[in-house]
C-alpha cells in the first residue's frame, strides 16, 4: 500500500526492494483509501501526515517500473504476477476476471457477501450489506438479509459491464466478436460512449479502430478513465448532481 501516513519515496523504495527479494507469486499494489468519514479507525490518521499527490504518483510509477523490471507481468490496473501464477495464466487464456476485491483467475464470478459492509454479486444482481454492526445484526435477528441496497442490471448494463470488463482486464475489445455475440452494431449502439472516448483518444490513452478498442501503453495508467466512457450510471449520477447544484428538481437513480 502506498500513500500511508509518513511514508516517503525512500521508505517506499525500501519496501519495494523487500518485496522483490521475497519474490511472491502475486503482488497487489494499492493506494491508501483515506475515508475517515466511513472508516472510524482512520480518524487516528492525520491528513497532513499523508504524502502529497505528486509523491503518491511517483511511488506508484516507481513501484510499477521496479516490478516489471523484476520479471513480473502487469495484470490490469494494480496487480502483478509471475508468468507461472494463475493470474497470468488466466489472462493469456482469456479467463481473467475482476471484482470489487481485485483480479481473480475467473474460476467463479459470483460473490456471496458475509459481514458488515461487504458487497455481493449474484448473476445480474449486486448487493451492499449494512455498514454498521447495529443495523447488520438487527436485520439478522429479524430474520432478514442484512442488505441495505441492491441493484439489478438490465441487458444494456450487462453489455456495458462486459465492455468495461474486457478493457479493464485485457486493455482491448474485439468489436466484431462483441457484435456477433450481442447482435448489435457496436459503434451505432455505443455512439455517445465512443464520442466520450474522443478526449482520452486525443490524449493518447486509447485507440478506437474499426475492429477494436485498444488501450495504449500510456493508457495503462488510466484504465478507469477509459472505462468510464461506457459507465452510463456514472454519467446519470453526475447529471443528477449537477442538476441538484443548479437548483433543478430531478428524480435520483433508483438503486434498490
Amino acid at each position: 500500500i502506498y500513500g500511508l501516513p509518513h511514508q516517503t519515496l525512500e521508505s517506499m523504495r525500501r519496501t519495494i526492494e523487500h518485496v522483490i527479494r521475497l519474490g511472491p507469486d502475486r503482488i497487489a499494489l494499492s493506494v491508501l483509501g483515506y475515508r475517515p468519514d466511513v472508516f472510524r479507525h482512520q480518524k487516528g490518521m492525520k491528513e497532513e501526515a499523508l504524502p502529497e499527490i505528486d509523491k503518491r504518483t511517483m511511488m506508484n510509477l516507481e513501484a510499477i517500473e521496479a516490478f516489471l523490471n523484476a520479471g513480473y507481468e502487469r495484470i490490469g490496473i494494480d496487480y502483478f504476477s509471475k508468468k507461472t501464477d494463475m493470474l497470468s495464466i488466466a489472462k493469456h487464456d482469456g479467463k481473467l476476471h475482476r471484482n470489487a476485491q481485485g483480479y481473480t483467475p475467473g474460476r467463479v464470478t459470483d460473490i456471496l457477501s458475509l459481514g458488515v459492509s461487504s458487497q455481493g454479486r449474484l448473476f445480474e444482481w449486486y448487493f451492499q450489506n449494512h455498514y454498521t454492526e447495529q443495523n447488520y445484526y438487527s436485520a439478522i435477528r429479524e430474520g432478514k438479509f442484512p442488505i441495505m441496497a441492491g441493484f439489478h442490471l438490465d441487458h444494456d448494463l450487462l453489455m456495458r459491464r462486459e465492455v468495461m470488463h474486457q478493457l479493464i482486464n485485457y486493455s482491448e475489445l474485439n468489436i466484431p466478436q462483441f457484435e456477433k455475440k450481442h447482435g448489435i452494431q457496436f459503434k451505432e449502439y455505443f455512439k455517445e460512449d465512443i464520442e466520450l472516448l474522443e478526449e482520452t483518444s486525443n490524449d493518447g490513452l486509447v485507440n478506437v479502430l474499426d475492429t477494436e478498442i485498444k488501450i495504449t501503453p500510456l493508457g495503462q495508467y488510466f484504465h478507469r478513465n477509459v472505462c468510464s466512457a461506457f459507465d452510463i450510471l456514472l454519467r446519470k449520477g453526475a447529471e443528477y448532481k449537477h442538476a441538484r447544484e443548479r437548483g433543478y428538481e430531478k428524480k435520483p437513480i433508483k438503486v434498490g
